[in-house]
């Protein structure tokens, strides 16, 4: 038997489809969770976490925009649309999903599994590249926080930079933390960076 390397929910409403994909993918060793609303995708993506949703664009209840908004900007996972046909509308959704691809119905068993392996490669890349800029964000010499945070909090509040230390350093005093964390906290507040 082969590892299970990905979760994948099949949010498809057509239940011979639904069947035939996971299938497919459970001979792949995918992790496989089955949907046929929209309401059980979203639940079973905020409780799976899953590394991939393939959506029906022909799911009935839901704006499939819409989903595909909340599954992807509060970063459930990364959608990939199914659909019959691909006209305006569709380009439409598939500008908006993070990944840019798309399976098409018929499916071929072949053409779907590279479309799948393709979009979980790119998943995987961008958590990589991910990982290593968080890394960078936390080896950040302290100094240069530090300088960038009373930056940040003379612009704003028009203080001297001397007045901007003074407030992370009573800062850091009264929370009994160092003063690099104080000063990560104002990157993260102020310029939605730490």
């Amino acid at each position: 038997m082969k590892a299970i390397r990905s979760k994948i929910v099949v949010a498809e409403q057509n239940t011979t489809v639904r069947t035939q994909i996971c299938t497919w993918l459970m001979q792949e060793g995918y992790a496989v969770f089955e949907a046929k609303d929209p309401y059980k995708t979203i639940r079973l993506a905020r409780q799976v976490l899953p590394d991939l949703i393939l959506l029906d664009v022909a799911l009935r209840g839901i704006n499939t925009t819409q989903m595909v908004h909340i599954i992807e900007v509060d970063h459930l996972s990364k959608v990939v649309p199914m659909t019959d046909s691909v006209n305006d509308d569709f380009r439409h959704l598939l500008s908006q999903t993070m990944l840019g691809r798309y399976v098409q119905k018929p499916l071929d068993r072949n053409h779907f599994l590279t479309v799948i392996a393709t979009a979980l490669s790119q998943i995987r890349e961008e958590k990589k590249i991910s990982a290593i800029r968080e890394r960078e964000k936390k080896d950040m010499p302290k100094d240069d926080v530090i300088q960038r945070a009373k930056a940040i909090l003379m612009a704003k509040w028009q203080l001297s930079e001397e007045q901007a230390y003074q407030y992370m350093r009573k800062k850091s005093m009264d929370h009994s933390v160092k003063i690099d964390a104080i000063a990560r906290a104002v990157l993260k507040k102020y310029s939605g960076k730490s």
